[in-house]
């Protein structure tokens, strides 16, 4: 009788530690497959949000040029305001090419804070440039491009604002 009771108490715990050991197989099976279901998920959100700040970036203004291409332009006459698009003169920038409205001359723009622009940069001034490798230029400015020489080199907001009121009549 005894032989027959410790084979019951055998059966019983081998049970026990076989249904342990199924809930713990359960519980980490299904911890793996929750975690692999959150990374996918914040994964698939990351390149939703990429995506669209990658199309938000990707806004292309044809009127902002480099100073590089100053004479590159393809139109026989245009003028190219050159001013600091952080400036304190923002908002009177603003204005005027907002109020510009002539289609015989078009208006460029580009930041003379612009780290490519940096080389046409000075303490000085050339008005009388002919070429990128004299053009030197210290604060905002409007030049008037026609037949890729410089016609007129006007500096300041004081000096600009009536050129391109005057060009809109």
């Amino acid at each position: 009788m005894a032989k027959n009771r410790i084979k019951k108490v055998v059966k019983v715990k081998d049970e026990e530690t076989e249904m342990g050991t199924r809930t713990l197989v359960f519980t980490f099976v299904a911890m793996i497959l929750l975690s692999l279901f959150i990374y996918f998920l914040t994964d698939v959100m990351k390149k939703k949000e990429a995506s669209k700040k990658q199309e938000e970036i990707v806004e292309i203004d044809n009127n902002k040029i480099l100073l590089g291409n100053l004479f590159n332009q393809s139109d026989k006459e245009y003028y190219v305001l050159v001013y600091d698009y952080k400036d304190k003169f923002i908002e009177f920038f603003d204005d005027l090419k907002n109020q510009y409205h002539d289609p015989r001359v078009k208006l460029y723009e580009s930041d003379l804070k612009d780290g490519l622009n940096r080389r046409y940069i000075a303490e000085e001034s050339n008005p009388k440039a002919t070429s990128l490798d004299d053009l030197k230029i210290s604060k905002e400015t409007l030049i008037k491009i026609s037949e890729g020489k410089i016609v007129k080199f006007l500096e300041g907001p004081e000096n600009i604002r009536p050129e391109l009121e005057k060009e809109e009549k």
